[in-house]
């Protein structure tokens, strides 16, 4: 009986496919994922918020391998609102999705969750930065022996989450370095040798008389493990907010960084699909308070013209509008050059309007 049994597993290996370490059923992935815990620090971040939540609802990566954690730490702005309100609405595409308030160190609370649940990947994220790349775990966790990497994001003002950037890793001469600092975003290897060791907090430190900061604790606990801290500069991961700006600064700083990446025609940031982003009331800019000129109105009327042979011409309309943009704020001026140009008018009019009879008849036409 044995003999028939050992037979049996020699040539048909498949009858086992319930036993531990049997080869994964026909279209399950989870062995190529691994599970990941991602854990975001937030403070006054609203101006982010919107942007960071789209990226984590666009992640090519199996939502149901992610444990998710939210670190609020003050209420003074909508951010705990936006957080709360978003997961009610896509909390169910996750493998988990916690909110915790007020945590004193964050930083240490995520990796121990992450080691609690189980994780094999752990990836810290502040709110001073907005990811873009989509391929972001993949690419930060793709060499096995870098148990800690830090992904470099650049503003358009020229700082970095990254202190002092390598021009070779700012040009990718080199994609990835060794750095002595540390930053956010980090991905850390838990499966990885002596990555148990690392910690945020200063009492699980033996002997240790240095500051409070987690992040100067991590870097000591690296230390002691021999463990090395990677940038990497693989692509252009997203956008970095000086935490040391102001609200507006901040939310200047998003906008214009939005602007160059469509100028360049590169990769823009997700907009949640349930949080939408700030936008600032709109005004009249003062026109309520000014005449608009009889020349506006003719050449916005000149616009409307059905004849072809007798609409003013690209250049034409834009030399006119970038003068009425330069005359906007000197009414005065426009209207004596208007006055002057309505005296020296030839009596035939070359551009005619057309009337509201021409322009019914013109449509019916086309």
């Amino acid at each position: 009986m044995f003999i028939h049994f050992l037979l049996l597993f020699f040539l048909n290996p498949s009858s086992f496919a319930l036993f531990p370490g049997a080869e994964p059923d026909e279209g399950d992935v989870r062995h190529l994922y691994s599970p990941v815990y991602i854990g975001i620090g937030l403070t006054e971040h609203a101006h982010a918020i919107p942007y960071l939540l789209g990226w984590l609802e666009n992640l090519d990566y199996p939502k149901d391998r992610i444990r998710l954690e939210l670190f609020v730490m003050n209420r003074e702005d909508s951010t705990i609102h936006q957080v709360k309100w978003w997961i009610d609405s896509t909390k169910q595409y996750f493998k988990s999705v916690i909110v915790t308030e007020d945590s004193e160190n964050w930083l240490e609370s995520a990796l121990r969750n992450a080691r609690l649940r189980k994780s094999e990947r752990c990836l810290l994220i502040s709110g001073d930065t907005v990811p873009i790349e989509t391929n972001l775990i993949q690419m930060l966790f793709n060499e096995k022996s870098h148990v800690a990497v830090s992904p470099l994001f650049q503003s358009i003002d020229g700082s970095s989450n990254i202190e002092e950037p390598s021009d070779s890793l700012i040009e990718r001469r080199n994609v990835r370095e060794e750095i002595l600092s540390f930053s956010l975003p980090l991905a850390i290897n838990l499966v990885a040798m002596d990555s148990s060791y690392l910690t945020f907090d200063k009492n699980n430190l033996p002997y240790y008389e240095g500051p409070d900061d987690p992040s100067e604790v991590f870097l000591v606990s690296a230390k002691n493990m021999g463990i090395s801290i990677w940038a990497d500069n693989q692509v252009n991961y997203g956008m970095f907010v000086n935490p040391d700006m102001d609200i507006d600064e901040k939310r200047n700083t998003i906008r214009y960084h939005i602007a160059d990446l469509i100028a360049d025609e590169r990769a823009l940031p997700f907009v949640s699909k349930s949080v939408r982003p700030w936008q600032p009331e709109a005004t009249k800019q003062g026109v309520d308070k000014k005449n608009i000129s009889q020349k506006t109105i003719d050449l916005i009327k000149s616009i409307l013209i059905v004849d072809p042979t007798t609409r003013p011409s690209i250049a034409d309309l834009r030399t006119s509008v970038e003068k009425l943009i330069v005359n906007w704020n000197n009414p005065k001026e426009e209207n004596e050059e208007e006055t002057k140009s309505q005296n020296s008018q030839n009596t035939e009019n070359t551009t005619r309007e057309i009337t509201d009879e021409e322009f019914d008849l013109a449509m019916r036409q086309n």
